[in-house]
């Protein structure tokens, strides 16, 4: 099996447990780049398309599967979520920041807790990095607090779950330091504005930034 390396230049990623912060992080990098007129495109995963929405009702305990079954499930969304017509590649070749909610480093983490890490991976080495990946650092009880105002709770958000997940991130996060890829350990426990100062810090080093 054959790690894709290629650099997707413009790409940037959000990763971290469920209640770190990766949504409100992205909304408000989004609004930023809006204000200053940067060509974007902010999405997430599971996407919005038919597969992604399958993979939401598995997470909310609507649709039963198996392990196995919803890692390929989220490769197969992600395949076309970065080669789709409309994809990522097609917008960071159209000259625009994508930045995201979640990738495959999210599958890495969360699958490979109950599917075998190796069948995990070569599902998603075909997938090329991000130039830049932040993972918002949060300890897994501060996540299950977060979360526990909230209405819906899928299935993974359970504090042994989230504990597991984390021990695996951070294996996730080695295996890929090294390939070319910026990644930068944020404290998800600061205030929202100072870590979204952070982030922007980092985004305006971006090229576009000085055309």
């Amino acid at each position: 099996m054959i790690r894709n390396t290629e650099i997707l230049k413009n790409f940037v990623v959000f990763e971290g447990l469920d209640g770190s912060g990766t949504t409100t992080q992205l909304d408000l990098l989004k609004r930023r780049l809006e204000t200053v007129g940067i060509p974007r495109w902010c999405t997430r995963e599971p996407t919005r398309g038919v597969v992604g929405q399958l993979i939401r009702d598995v997470l909310s305990g609507g649709v039963s599967c198996e392990p196995a079954t919803l890692a390929y499930l989220f490769g197969a969304d992600r395949w076309e979520h970065v080669f789709g017509a409309d994809g990522v590649r097609a917008h960071v070749e159209a000259g625009e920041v994508v930045a995201s909610d979640r990738y495959f480093f999210s599958s890495l983490a969360y699958q490979s807790i109950d599917v075998e890490y190796d069948i995990v991976d070569q599902i998603n080495a075909p997938f090329p990095l991000p130039e830049i990946l932040f993972f918002l650092d949060v300890p897994a009880d501060v996540c299950a607090e977060r979360i526990s105002t909230r209405r819906n709770v899928e299935i993974f958000e359970t504090l042994p779950y989230q504990t597991a997940v984390d021990r695996r991130y951070r294996e996730v996060l080695q295996r890929h330091t090294g390939h070319g890829m910026q990644v930068f350990v944020l404290d998800g426990t600061e205030d929202q504005q100072k870590i979204a100062d952070h982030i922007w810090n980092e985004i305006t080093k971006l090229p576009i930034f000085r055309t």
